[in-house]
């Protein structure tokens, strides 16, 4: 096989999807399959970013540690003065992460689906419980979903899901009109 010019190969898709107005509460969404895999937010997501601002954030092969040392995310979170966080299956640790060490910024976290890496890597509710204390005591709200349509293979709902669009709006005070496709 010959050599592949460097502009015919598949390019990366990009670590962040952003979309709607600047001064828009922002919800930003931490996708452990990377759902937004054309490049952009999911159909159902995309209405939403008529009075919203969404960040896909796709942590595909990152962890805790990469998310919350991503400067490009800080800097894009910087004039930032509300923050609400959708995610759902292995993107759950890292979320708790990301809201307990933005406090000042989050106001609500929904978890599809939540799962913990540490074994079993199953839903441990108490778990879940004790965290979600910890961050209700902070001001932040925090809402557990499960929806009935869940990938085989993960066992999670997508996030591309209308119910889930809709749950995240209404926990982040969004109306639930916006997730209308």
């Amino acid at each position: 096989m010959g050599h592949v010019p460097d502009h015919d190969k598949p390019t990366a898709l990009p670590t962040m999807i952003r979309a709607g107005p600047e001064s828009a509460s922002l919800i930003l969404v931490l996708d452990p399959a990377g759902e937004a895999s054309h490049g952009e937010l999911p159909a159902t997501w995309r209405p939403t970013v008529r009075h919203t601002r969404v960040v896909w954030y796709r942590l595909a092969r990152r962890g805790i540690h990469q998310l919350l040392q991503d400067t490009e995310l800080e800097q894009l979170l910087g004039g930032a003065d509300r923050v609400h966080l959708a995610a759902a299956g292995a993107a759950t640790e890292p979320a708790l992460a990301f809201a307990a060490t933005h406090t000042a910024i989050v106001r609500s976290l929904l978890l599809v689906d939540p799962r913990i890496s540490a074994p079993p890597a199953e839903p441990d509710e108490d778990f879940i419980r004790r965290w979600a204390a910890l961050l209700k005591a902070s001001g932040i709200r925090v809402r557990v979903s499960h929806p009935h349509h869940v990938r085989p293979a993960t066992e999670v709902a997508p996030l591309g899901l209308p119910e889930v669009v809709a749950q995240a709006l209404e926990v982040s005070g969004r109306a639930t009109e916006d997730a209308r496709v």
